[in-house]
């Protein structure tokens, strides 16, 4: 990641995601706060001998009590933070997959967790079946899946419920998104899990909007927001984070997620927030001697709070370390709501200037 250097500090994610370089202390205040759990347990809805010290004053003996509900909504908390500042630096494909990977350390840290299930989900059938029942509307392929699953003791029965009913699981299979329906007979009451196990299997091409639905069930809408709604959602959180001396860095790569336009994104996301129409919003194409236009323009948004895209900033590499000392001279008496947008192509080769002490070399 590209750094803005000293107080600008705007740090770059790879392929088309976005960053708003923060800086985040590890302690608040003057003394270092730290909260030491002396062996308490929760019991009773209580957790017992918190101890030492929260927040900047530090070193204090008093024993607090803290609920479990106050526990769960910190580490909720905790998560949801870290899950968005993960998310600013990865494809928008990869999102899906590292909030599974969070949701199954969840699991697996409160007990919860079906590492058979889960050694499924991720094989799949590794034996052929000696033949189909259900050839006349299930692949050989599909079958094979479903038999394999039958291997788990929860799922026996699934292989022979097929062959007693198979017009109903023919039409829960040929539905347009079958994982916003309940599955035939008993099996509409099976956990939300093994539903992602019985979709592996005969509805493969829907798993990924069904790993998204129970992303959402387990985390709640804030976890799923990043790959179902166009990242908007996070957009949103990215903007409100960064500052006038702290740009926002877009790195594009070449198809795949990165293909994404942030720059349609972005200007969505100001529309929205009436920008555009109160004539807050620029977007400057770098090159062809715009260096100018886009110095004028960030001085104004330092004046009206308004919001600078510099589009292709890989083609004024030495003007980006001019931007750098320009954005810390404008903040301390810039608008609070003054943003700077800037997307780079990583393969284009060119060297950004950014936080190099302005000689032109720049870092990748």
């Amino acid at each position: 990641a590209a750094s803005a250097g000293g107080g600008a500090g705007g740090s770059a994610p790879h392929g088309g995601g976005v960053a708003a370089g923060k800086k985040h202390p590890e302690t608040a205040g003057g003394a270092s706060g730290n909260i030491n759990n002396k062996g308490g347990k929760l019991d009773g809805g209580k957790a017992q001998d918190v101890t030492d010290g929260v927040g900047g004053g530090g070193g204090g003996d008093d024993t607090a009590e803290v609920s479990a509900a106050e526990v769960h909504d910190l580490v909720r908390s905790a998560t949801l933070r870290v899950f968005r500042y993960v998310s600013t630096g990865l494809l928008e494909e990869h999102r899906l997959i590292f909030a599974f990977r969070l949701v199954l350390r969840v699991l697996d840290a409160e007990g919860e967790l079906d590492a058979e299930g889960l050694e499924f989900l991720i094989r799949g059938a590794t034996e052929a079946a000696d033949e189909n029942p259900c050839a006349e509307w299930l692949s050989m392929e599909a079958w094979n899946c479903v038999m394999a699953l039958s291997s788990i003791r929860a799922f026996a029965e699934l292989p022979s419920d097929m062959e007693k009913q198979p017009a109903r699981f023919r039409e829960w299979c040929d539905l347009e998104r079958p994982e916003t329906e309940r599955l035939p007979l008993e099996w509409k009451n099976i956990s939300s899990f093994g539903r992602l196990l019985v979709i592996r299997c005969l509805r493969p091409d829907r798993l990924g909007a069904a790993i998204s639905n129970f992303v959402r069930d387990k985390l709640g809408r804030e976890f799923s927001a990043a790959f179902t709604d166009g990242a908007g959602d996070l957009d949103a959180q990215i903007a409100e984070s960064a500052g006038p001396a702290q740009p926002v860095l877009f790195l594009l790569t070449r198809g795949g997620g990165g293909g994404a336009d942030p720059l349609a994104r972005v200007e969505q996301l100001a529309a929205h927030l009436g920008l555009v129409s109160a004539g807050r919003w620029r977007h400057i194409a770098m090159g062809g001697g715009k260096e100018g236009q886009a110095t004028a323009a960030v001085e104004r948004a330092a004046r009206d709070g308004g919001w600078v895209f510099l589009q292709n900033a890989e083609l004024a590499p030495a003007w980006l370390a001019r931007l750098e000392a320009l954005l810390l001279r404008l903040a301390p008496s810039a608008n609070s709501e003054m943003r700077v947008f800037l997307s780079v192509s990583i393969e284009s080769g060119a060297q950004v200037a950014l936080g190099d002490g302005g000689d032109g070399k720049g870092g990748d």
